[in-house]
């Protein structure tokens, strides 16, 4: 970089340039320029603009799958069964919501407010729930509402589902049937120890959600049991796949 300093001093006398004088006389006018600092390498450097910052949309805790399905049976019960996912880190439990019905005008018709199938929903997994109630008169659709649940579960471990196989039975009005054990490799009791289905079409929506308690309710540490969950209401002739989870409640 160059550095140039211009000075120019003007005075009615012959004073000598850059001569000290002391005070300058009144007549005698001294002009300063600024520096000017140049740089050889190029033009100055451009400020970096800062970047504007995305708002992160973080998901809902514990949602509602869309993949829901009704159907009302002979006996004119309807049913709504779907899955929930623990968008969380906790493990939540005594997860609930609200199946609503209305009519074609948004008139409330009935309404029922089911308990998921698992005790403890683990963080990023899923678990059906079952709806029902006596199919309401000129019913034109239904919808959700009021998702509750605690954050405060404690995972289930040790709990393992053994020997499992489904069925279906078109001779029992197209019922499903799925049959297996329950196994207690913890060192704890499990009590009310349950094993939960879950079955899906080839679209993976969900068409069943069943439960059963298994033989006597308990497990003692190394023990085992047996289940046979039936999943009715339906002809599940579209059956596709199913999922089978163990819940309870440690001792």
């Amino acid at each position: 970089a160059a550095l140039i300093l211009l000075l120019f001093l003007l005075a009615a006398g012959n004073s000598p340039l850059g001569a000290t004088t002391g005070q300058a006389p009144a007549d005698e006018f001294v002009y300063y320029l600024p520096f000017i600092r140049s740089n050889d390498s190029g033009p100055p450097p451009q400020a970096t603009p800062t970047p504007t910052s995305t708002p992160t949309t973080m998901p809902d805790p514990v949602v509602i799958l869309p993949n829901h399905s009704t159907c009302t049976s002979i006996i004119g019960t309807m049913y709504v069964v779907g899955e929930i996912q623990n968008n969380s880190q906790d493990y939540v439990r005594f997860v609930k919501l609200t199946m609503n019905v209305f009519d074609k005008d948004g008139k409330l018709l009935g309404s029922d407010s089911p308990l998921v199938s698992m005790n403890v929903v683990n963080p990023g997994e899923k678990a059906c729930f079952k709806a029902s109630l006596d199919e309401p008169d000129g019913w034109d659709q239904y919808a959700f509402s009021d998702l509750n649940y605690n954050s405060e579960g404690e995972p289930l471990t040790g709990l393992v589902v053994a020997n499992h196989s489904g069925v279906y039975k078109p001779e029992l009005l197209g019922r499903y049937v799925i049959s297996g054990q329950l196994r207690n490799e913890s060192s704890q009791t499990t009590k009310f120890a349950k094993a939960v289905g879950t079955i899906y079409n080839a679209s993976n929506t969900v068409i069943g959600c069943a439960t059963d308690f298994i033989d006597g309710f308990h497990l003692n540490p190394g023990q085992m049991g047996s289940f046979e969950i039936i999943f009715g209401g339906r002809d599940y002739v579209d059956f596709d796949s199913y999922k089978i989870e163990a819940s309870g409640s440690p001792e």
